[in-house]
């Protein structure tokens, strides 16, 4: 013997219903910051720059640069971030930073930093 089954209208909804919940927690919540870190007078990327993600002052991210300068951080709020950027010879050794990055949902944000290398001459001579 057969056995019919029949759906009511009700559960098609509920159905559908779940179906659209299980989907939407699969969806990307978070962004990223991705950039990369070049020397402003010879345009080639800077490997082992400290690269912070700051908001209101409290870190949440860092990395450093790869050897062509480039630098990946993620899982990062949808918000408005600052990034520093700082590496021993550049800027006065003072970070570059790039204040109010928007990071959105499932997107990736995009930062160039251009830093400047420190001028002066060094004196090789010993001291007397």
């Amino acid at each position: 013997m057969k056995k019919k089954y029949y759906f009511t209208s009700s559960v098609i909804i509920t159905l559908f219903q779940v179906l659209i919940l299980i989907s939407y927690s699969f969806t990307e919540t978070n962004g990223s910051i991705q950039g990369k870190v070049i020397d402003e007078t010879t345009g080639k990327g800077l490997s082992g720059v400290s690269v912070i993600v700051e908001q209101n002052g409290i870190q949440k991210g860092s990395t450093t640069s790869d050897f062509d300068g480039k630098f990946d951080i993620k899982s990062l709020l949808p918000s408005k971030y600052d990034v520093k950027a700082s590496y021993i010879g550049y800027n006065n050794n003072k970070p570059f930073i790039i204040k109010d990055v928007l990071v959105k949902a499932g997107e990736i944000t995009f930062v160039e930093e251009k830093l400047t290398q420190l001028a002066g001459r060094f004196n090789s001579r010993p001291r007397r």
